[in-house]
């Protein structure tokens, strides 16, 4: 967009020139007239004056200039703090966002935690029957032994192992479904007692 520098209005050169030559000659006019025409002519000359400095267009003209420059650097700082304003949205755009994100993620956890403590219940209760069925079952093996049924309770140890490593491998699946291993797991748990 172009500046554009109003114009201003200037006196015809020639009518410079005629006040030029009217005010340089004032003196030497005023000595050739008698006193009566020399007040009137006085008056005259001091009403030209007034109404010739009453064109004071260059000094409007700097005043305008002025003006137009502080309206420039008023528009200026506008403009950067629309900028200003405008990032500060984004942020809190972003903010905003970045919570909901950690608010989602929260439920997640809590999701989760809940999950795995119901999942440790699950594990100590199966735990403790495995742990006693092993206790009978080494029980048992003694008792075969001395009536050489060993090979049987073997199988069934070897079955039971097998299941508790089943579910062993059934708790580290659900645990990687949510993005956790056995371990952090472990670790999570021994945290929250």
């Amino acid at each position: 967009m172009k500046n554009k520098i109003p114009t201003t209005f200037q006196f015809p050169q020639n009518l410079k020139t005629e006040y030029i030559k009217l005010i340089q000659t004032k003196e030497d006019f005023l000595k050739k007239v008698t006193s009566v025409e020399k007040r009137g002519l006085t008056t005259l000359y001091t009403q030209l004056v007034n109404l010739w400095n009453q064109n004071n267009t260059s000094q409007l003209e700097a005043d305008l200039n002025l003006k137009l420059n502080e309206l420039r650097v008023l528009k200026n700082d506008l403009n950067l703090i629309k900028k200003d304003i405008l990032k500060k949205k984004e942020n809190l755009k972003e903010k905003k966002s970045i919570d909901e994100v950690l608010n989602m993620k929260k439920e997640k956890l809590n999701t989760l935690t809940l999950l795995l403590k119901q999942s440790k219940m699950k594990i100590m209760k199966n735990s403790k029957k495995k742990i006693l069925l092993k206790l009978d079952l080494d029980q048992n093996i003694k008792n075969s032994l001395m009536k050489e049924n060993y090979s049987m309770i073997l199988r069934k140890k070897n079955a039971i192992t097998q299941e508790s490593e089943q579910l062993k491998n059934y708790l580290v699946r659900e645990l990687g479904k949510h993005g956790f291993t056995l371990d952090e797991y472990l670790m999570e748990m021994e945290k929250h007692k």
